[in-house]
């Protein structure tokens, strides 16, 4: 339950019907219909009889709003005692696995936000399980997951049950990563996955093992009793400090725009012959379904879609 939440039910109980509230806050009437299921569910009660004619609030639910209008107000009391109009501030709140091409089209994002808006971005980081759950829970508006196709059924079945929609982006391969004055680079000609086992990986140990990529799915590219030394690391930064100041070699997936420039790696695709049929993967970017959509949310997928998405 949030303040939002009571604000639906209170504009219900002023329409006396729940499709005019929605109508009137310009959400469906299945959504508003299942966030009320949802909120009696978690209070224990019964807030609005049900009739041919709309509905009627219980004696729980008459107790319940005039609770939720006295909330309502301490909190614009509250919010007006420390800022004015003028002074309020948008919000939006990006949760995205662990990958840089999230964080590079929030970046180009930026560069088409108006300088004069006040707005503060809240970017969360994470596996493709919180970030879902983050954007069910409305911690965020919107998430972005790489989900194995191997997944794609119990995805699509997780975000049903949740009320939440997705939108494909792109399709992703496995590829070698490595920096871009690698010795292997000089060599000219095509890389293949013999030409790595003189050289030491950086692994992901971050896997996502119930929704996402199993990152170690992925080393069995390689054969790993070949390979004299290894690094296992769980983050970003770590794997791409060593990645730029050694000549280790990492599994990436899908490079992003200017990589070898904002980054100093490249991607090298893996051979087909070397390439397991169970190793792809996609990017959904996943919402709220029938929520509405901020101006900030929109940008960004527009710059995600535009960026990486699969034409």
């Amino acid at each position: 339950m949030n303040f939002q939440h009571l604000q639906y039910i209170i504009a219900i109980e002023a329409c006396g019907s729940i499709s005019k509230a929605a109508s009137r806050l310009y959400l469906s009437q299945p959504y508003m219909s299942r966030v009320l299921h949802e909120l009696e569910n978690e209070l224990g009660i019964v807030i609005f009889e049900r009739g041919n004619d709309g509905v009627r609030a219980t004696n729980a639910g008459a107790e319940f709003i005039v609770q939720a209008k006295k909330l309502l107000k301490d909190m614009d009391s509250l919010q007006n005692l420390y800022k004015n109009k003028e002074q309020r501030i948008s919000r939006f709140t990006l949760s995205i696995t662990r990958c840089s091409h999230g964080i590079d089209a929030f970046v180009r994002m930026l560069e088409e936000m108006n300088e004069e808006e006040k707005i503060q971005f809240n970017i969360r980081e994470s596996t493709n399980s919180e970030v879902i759950n983050d954007v069910y829970g409305k911690i965020s508006e919107l998430g972005l997951v790489c989900i194995a196709d191997a997944q794609k059924a119990t995805f699509r079945h997780l975000l049903q049950t949740k009320g939440m929609e997705s939108r494909f982006v792109c399709r992703l391969d496995p590829m070698i990563i490595m920096r871009k004055n690698h010795p292997l680079l000089s060599r000219g000609g095509k890389i293949s996955l013999d030409d790595l086992y003189e050289y030491g990986f950086v692994l992901d140990d971050t896997s996502d093992f119930d929704l996402g990529i199993d990152m170690l799915s992925y080393y069995h590219l390689a054969d790993m009793s070949r390979i004299k030394k290894k690094i296992l690391v769980n983050s970003r930064s770590a794997l791409h400090n060593l990645l730029t100041r050694t000549d280790y070699v990492g599994v990436g997936i899908k490079s992003t725009l200017d990589q070898d420039t904002h980054l100093g790696i490249v991607s090298i695709p893996v051979e087909k012959e070397d390439l397991r049929p169970d190793l792809s993967s996609a990017f959904y970017m996943v919402r709220q379904k029938d929520a509405p959509t901020s101006p900030a949310a929109q940008l960004y997928m527009d710059r995600m879609l535009e960026c990486y998405g699969d034409q």
